[in-house]
């Protein structure tokens, strides 16, 4: 109070101490939109890091869609037909960042068309249908399609129709092209980008010759976001993807 009156009796002006509290309302009032644009970079960085940290690293990405459910379940004592795939996919890939074994990733979709979803229910009337399962697969499966690294596709024709061509841009390449001249066995096609499976030696191995046989091999082609982003990892896992599917056709 002393020293209110004395500013009123030499005539100068009185400034309140600002508390913290006032200084945080005053602060947040001015700067809301960059602390919280701040926030939000730090916070998204830390989750990458710490993903890129934990992520493992695979030689090579291989995706499978279709009305197959690949099952992780031992039977009478055999080895699961995931983990038998899995070994399978890993005869025709190379350990191509040379640390002493070649890790395979395979990505299992479980997916079935309109028409087929119709066929089961009218067959038989006790069989429901996961439609919540296959509406979260398809959100899974146009990201895989469209942005990540499974270059290396094994699809049932109706997925394979349905994202050969997304938003007018094919997504497979010509198969023809990777096919020995000297190959002893009878490749047959679905269509120029799209191989059945079970014509190949391939399909004969564990946990692949129990895919469906109009399951379909294909190379998708290199994501034109992914290279904006990250061009170099892009053409690695391309060629890496390209090289796994020369095999497959041609296995002996």
């Amino acid at each position: 109070m002393e020293e209110m009156n004395k500013s009123c009796e030499t005539g100068g002006e009185y400034t309140k101490k600002q508390g913290f509290s006032e200084w945080l309302d005053n602060f947040w009032y001015h700067y809301k939109w960059h602390s919280i644009i701040a926030l939000f970079l730090v916070f998204t960085v830390t989750i990458c890091s710490l993903q890129m940290c934990r992520k493992e690293s695979y030689d090579i990405h291989v995706l499978y869609s279709g009305g197959h459910e690949i099952s992780r379940n031992s039977v009478d004592g055999n080895a699961p037909e995931y983990k038998s795939a899995l070994s399978s996919i890993a005869r025709v890939t190379d350990d191509f960042d040379e640390n002493g074994e070649v890790s395979v990733t395979l990505k299992d979709l479980f997916m079935l068309s309109t028409e087929e979803i119709k066929k089961i229910e009218a067959e038989d009337d006790d069989h429901e249908v996961n439609y919540a399962l296959i509406n979260e697969n398809q959100k899974i499966l146009r990201d895989s399609i469209m942005y990540s690294s499974y270059y290396v596709c094994l699809l049932s024709p109706s997925v394979y129709n349905e994202y050969k061509t997304v938003d007018g841009v094919e997504i497979f390449e010509p198969l023809a092209p990777l096919i020995a001249e000297d190959a002893t066995t009878t490749i047959e096609y679905y269509d120029a980008c799209a191989v059945y499976l079970s014509s190949t030696r391939f399909y004969s191995l564990p946990g692949i010759s129990t895919l469906p046989l109009d399951t379909l091999v294909c190379l998708k082609t290199p994501s034109v976001f992914a290279s904006h982003f990250n061009k170099k990892d892009t053409e690695r896992d391309y060629e890496r993807g390209r090289a796994t599917v020369i095999k497959i056709l041609n296995y002996e």
